[in-house]
């Protein structure tokens, strides 16, 4: 979070002569502190200002929110049903520090069809961010291919006799 801070000051208006004058305030303390603060709370706020050999005091509450984290994710490319879900899709980016929480997670196959894929993004300084969350769709196209698998890893001819015309067929 950046923000440019300024000095305060009080403008007080005087409507008996019609005028105002500007007033800056002779302390301003945040929690019992002079510094300002820059974390997301809040802040009990006490301004003393001096006007000739007038004191006046006042207090209130400053509250700053904690601030939604950019984060940004595009609709990846289609991918095919044998494909797990790698870096190339599950690729959503902020540029504040965090950690992200994808559902499906990383090497999840998907079905054939439109799927929707979600993250969950935790800022590191949950003090000052909120989590965000964000989804895309990604077009899962073919249909798997046949796995085919043999004893040993080597596959050995089936043999089916049978007559074809005045022939015999074996394999051998």
């Amino acid at each position: 979070m950046s923000s440019r801070w300024r000095r305060p000051s009080v403008r007080l208006f005087n409507p008996v002569q019609g005028y105002g004058t500007d007033v800056t305030i002779g302390t301003i303390t945040y929690n019992g502190s002079s510094a300002l603060p820059w974390n997301a709370g809040s802040y009990n706020v006490v301004a003393t200002c001096r006007f000739g050999n007038r004191t006046s005091t006042t207090s209130g509450v400053f509250v700053i929110q904690k601030a939604e984290p950019p984060l940004s994710w595009a609709d990846p490319a289609p991918i095919t049903v044998n494909d797990g879900l790698s870096k190339s899709e599950l690729r959503a980016t902020s540029t504040v520090p965090g950690s992200y929480d994808y559902k499906p997670g990383f090497g999840t196959k998907l079905p054939e069809g439109i799927q929707k894929l979600s993250v969950l993004f935790n800022p590191t300084d949950s003090r000052n961010y909120n989590s965000r969350q964000a989804s895309v769709n990604i077009k899962v196209i073919g249909k798997p291919a046949p796995v085919l698998n043999a004893p040993g890893g080597k596959f050995r001819p089936i043999l089916i006799p049978f007559k074809l015309s005045s022939y015999r067929l074996s394999s051998d």
